[in-house]
Order: C-alpha cells, then structure tokens, then sequence
C-alpha cells in the first residue's frame, strides 16, 4: 500500500468519524474538528513514512560515501604503489583524506548546510568512529558465526550505512531551527 493510498485512507476514516457523550451517540464532532483530525493524521503519516526528500537525501549520501571510498582506496594504492609508505600508513592516510571528503560534500551537498561548524565536525567524527566499531563488531561477529567474511563484511557495510545516514540526518547536520 503506497504512502498516498495510506492518507486517503485515514482521511476517510476521519472524514466519517461521528462521537458523542457515548459510543454511538450519532453526535458529529462537526467539520472543524474533523479538519484538524485529519490534518493531525496526515502530519503523523507524513513523519511515520519516508519521504520523497529523505529518498533524495539518501542517495545523495551514498554517492558521496561511494566517492569518498573511491577517494579513500585511491589514495591507499598511490602511496603503496609509489612506495611512499607500507599499506596500513597509506590506507589510513587515504581514510581521513576521505573522510574529510565526506564530511564537506555531506554538508554541503547532501544536507544543503549553509555553514560547517566545529560542533558538526565533533559530531561527524563521533559517528565514523562509531560506525568504524560498530562495523568491526558485526565483522568479527559474522566471521565467528561462520559466514563468509565477504557477507559479513557486506551486511556490516549496510548496517553501518544506515547508522551514518541516520546519525548525519537527525544529529550532525540537522538544522537548526
């Protein structure tokens, strides 16, 4: 059942709810409570369900996160490749590289910030450590269980995917208001 065909239902609902001093009275609360029931459900819908919006944020950020993991193994092959440092020093090199990436065109981009503060970098940084354990975690978890490291490694990229989009949306670069 589509968002659309869910509001149209509780608006009918609504539209033909009659209360009184007891159940079945056939007293109508009349139109201006109606209204406002109705425009009360359509908002609780509205924030229940996902948006168009929160879909187009969305993928905004996993293009910027997918860029940012181009960025980041770029980086880590160069250095390793032109032997300026062993592979663990140039991934982690690519890594905050990246993630300063991430942050700038998540900001801008993604969440349209009109400016980066420190608060949000604090913030940021709080949520990829977080996601970094939170991935190791359920990394090791999955391996340990038996599953194929490449699944496990697959369905902690998901989780932590959504974790990031989650904490980015609602806490580092949720607008002030």
């Amino acid at each position: 059942m589509s968002a659309r065909t869910d509001r149209v239902a509780v608006k009918r609902r609504l539209a033909t709810v009659h209360f009184g001093s007891r159940v079945g009275s056939g007293r109508s609360l009349g139109w201006p409570v109606v209204m406002r029931l109705n425009a009360v459900a359509s908002a609780e819908l509205q924030h229940r369900l996902p948006s168009v919006n929160t879909a187009r944020t969305f993928s905004k950020f996993v293009v910027v996160g997918g860029a940012a993991t181009a960025l980041h193994y770029a980086i880590a092959i160069l250095i390793t490749h032109l032997g300026w440092a062993p592979v663990v020093v140039a991934s982690t090199i690519g890594f905050l590289v990246s993630a300063v990436f991430n942050f700038v065109f998540n900001a801008r981009f993604t969440f349209g910030a009109k400016g980066m503060d420190g608060r949000q970098g604090v913030r940021f940084a709080c949520t990829v450590a977080a996601g970094c354990a939170i991935n190791g975690a359920l990394l090791f978890a999955g391996v340990w269980s038996g599953m194929p490291a490449a699944l496990a490694q697959l369905l902690a990229t998901a989780a932590v995917l959504a974790w990031n989009f989650t904490l980015s949306s609602r806490w580092v670069f949720k607008p002030r208001h």
